[in-house]
């Protein structure tokens, strides 16, 4: 992750919010570090990962922002 992207939190935060997402909602690491990320700017994450992202909630499709 670089710097800028987690300019409002620091990476131990991010780090500590994407375990304990990938432990509680059982998401990959990868995974719960976009969530994390998202969650921690306060961005809408988009993706096209309708079974672990976009349907229980941690995402939006693309489509949905049409």
């Amino acid at each position: 992750m670089s710097a800028d992207l987690v300019a409002s939190a620091t990476r131990g935060e991010v780090i500590g919010a994407a375990l304990d997402l990938a432990a509680t909602q059982d998401l990959s690491a990868y995974d719960a570090a976009y969530v994390a990320c998202a969650q921690l700017r306060g961005w809408t994450l988009v993706s096209l990962d309708e079974r672990d992202l976009v349907g229980p909630g941690h995402a939006v499709s693309p489509a949905a922002l049409l």
